[in-house]
Order: structure tokens, then sequence, then C-alpha cells
């Protein structure tokens, strides 16, 4: 990740006149938190982009990358979940084709979601990591008239370019407020992606004093590992309910930016899985909206002071929630995992 950061360049429009990729999404004091912290809350909301999560920045933007650069006309793409809908959506809104390879164990009722789309879905292997091969096969074929690019769910620099997106908006709207600097932006990690664009966007708006706290759940916590470990460790099994956290191991880009950063600028926490449902819960209650457990780690850390996860802060500034999404979260799956998590 370069030091020297320029502006993302904006793209031209999508192919055949269609709706943009991706949306400014809003971002919005929340009452609640802020009453629990004591502090003002904002809350950016990437839950409300049309794929249903924050990825469609990046992903979007590194498919019309693509699309100009270097001509190409079929993305594919390895994704049990959010990576996978924002890349079967920006195809679509980008006029190209896509197909997604999804492990065995995604639930029908996502891969009709990636249909809908009109995304090819192929299911293979127990494991994302087992998928991204096929997908990575898939793509090395040989085709007649069509040119494939590769959609990585986390790793890629137009992929963090199109995730920094998000803090240029922060700026712009903390600018018009006279707001100043936020002392922290909290967020959920899994492979790195939204924290790779994060540190970038924050680097680009001067923000040396905010610190950026990445959160896990505990059985899906390769960056706190790695991190405790100091080099980047493969974690046996994602245990995590938190299965849009579940890499197995970080971008290797993105463990040394945090390492070398240090943990004044990027503090590495987890929580449990019951945290981040609870907090799930709590925010559709008080927010109207459904979030997954993957963003419900970054929640967490606000509804729940008792864990600790924000200490240290300095100033007064701020604190900024990326509410990264959940495409696949509805109702009866939240209160099954409130269920199973509470028990």
């Amino acid at each position: 990740m370069s030091n020297d950061i320029a502006r993302v360049t904006p793209l031209a429009p999508p192919a055949r006149g269609r709706a943009a990729t991706h949306i400014r999404a809003p971002s919005t004091r929340s009452p609640t938190l802020s009453r629990v912290l004591s502090r003002d809350v904002i809350l950016k909301l990437e839950c409300l982009q049309p794929s249903g999560s924050f990825k469609l920045r990046g992903v979007s933007y590194a498919m019309a990358r693509a699309i100009s650069r270097d001509g190409v006309t079929s993305f594919v793409s390895s994704s049990g979940g959010n990576a996978g809908l924002a890349c079967a959506y920006a195809a679509e809104a980008l006029g190209v084709s896509a197909e997604v390879f999804v492990p065995l164990t995604t639930p029908e009722r996502t891969r009709e979601m990636l249909r809908a789309f009109g995304a090819s879905v192929v299911a293979t292997g127990e494991k994302w990591i087992d998928a991204h091969e096929k997908a990575t096969e898939r793509c090395a074929e040989a085709s007649d008239g069509e040119k494939r690019a590769l959609i990585h769910p986390f790793e890629g620099e137009d992929l963090w370019l199109g995730h920094s997106t998000m803090i240029d908006e922060l700026a712009e709207d903390f600018a018009k407020d006279n707001v100043g600097e936020p002392a922290a932006i909290v967020l959920s990690v899994g492979g790195g992606g939204l924290l790779a664009g994060v540190l970038l966007g924050v680097e680009r708006a001067g923000w040396m004093k905010t610190r950026v706290v990445a959160v896990e759940t505990i059985g899906a916590a390769c960056l706190y590992e790695s991190v405790r470990a100091r080099t980047v460790v493969t974690l046996k099994e994602i245990t995590s309910v938190a299965k849009s956290l579940g890499a197995s191991s970080p971008s290797r880009v993105v463990f040394d930016k945090v390492m070398a950063l240090g943990d004044a600028r990027v503090a590495s926490r987890v929580c449990e899985d019951a945290d981040a449902v609870r907090a799930c819960v709590r925010f559709a209650d008080d927010h109207r909206l459904l979030v997954e457990p993957a963003c419900g780690a970054a929640l967490a850390a606000c509804y729940f002071p008792e864990l600790r996860l924000l200490e240290g802060l300095e100033g007064d500034g701020p604190i900024v929630v990326i509410v990264c999404g959940g495409a696949v979260v509805d109702r009866k799956s939240l209160d099954e995992l409130e269920r199973r998590a509470l028990a």
C-alpha cells in the first residue's frame, strides 16, 4: 500500500445507461450509541449499498477499471456472500457477465440472490478457499471471444481504492459540518479489504490522529492472531458464526501495514460471537436495520463499553462505525443466531 495516495479518479458511468454501481452511503449520528459512549457516534451506513454491503464499492471499482483498462468482458468471483453478491450486482450494472464460485455450505437463499442479479453460480468445496481455487482455475481457462478477470474478495489495489471512497465521503461531510478529525473509526475485519481501504482513505484525508479499531470475532480472528504472533497466521478452521469474517489468514500487505503503524494507529481487537449477535439485535431494534454478525463485531465495541475495545482513544472527536452490512441476513436467520449464540 503506497504512502503517496492520489484521490480516486471517478470512472465513466456504467455501460448501457444503467444506474450507478454504488451509492453515497449516508453518514448519520446514532443517538443511542452516542448516549452509551457519552460522545458523538457516527454511522457510515454501508449496509444500504444496493448489493447489501460495502463490498460493492471496491468490487465495482475494480471491475470498471478492468473493463476500461483491459477490455474484460467476463468476471469470476469466489465468495459465499457479500463479495459474490457485489460482483453479480456490478456485472449486471456494467453490462458484463459474472460467474460466482461458492462453497457447498452456502445457503440456497444466497445462491438464489446471486442468480437474481444474473450471475452463474458454481458450488464446490467445503470452504471458501476451495471455491477460490476453482475460481482461479476457471479464470485461467481458454475461452472463445471472452476476456476473463478474477475478482478477489479482499486483495488488490483497485479493490482497496474503491473501498477508500467511503472515507472521502466522510471527510467531505465532516468538513461541511465543521467536525474535526474522528477519534476512531471502528470496523470489522476478515481478510483485510475494508481495513486496507479505510487506511488508504484516512491517510488521504490527513487524519493522522485517528485510531482505526479493527474488530474480529473469536474463531475467525486471523488478523488478531497474526498481530499477536507478529507473523501471518493461518487458522486451522473457522468456528465463529460470523462467516463473512472467515478468511483463514489476512492479506499480507494489510498485515504489514498494520504492524508498521502499530497499536496506537491500528488496534486489533476481538469479541465473542454472543457480543456480535447481541449487537446486531440491538442495532435492529434501535435503527430498524438488519446486519450480520460480521458487522456486529464492530457495533459490539460501541454497544458494550465493558468489553474495553475502545480504550486509549485520544481527543474528543466523534467515533465513526463502518456499518459494513450483510446481504444474506434476514429476520429468521438473525433470530436463530440469537437463539444459538445466547443459549
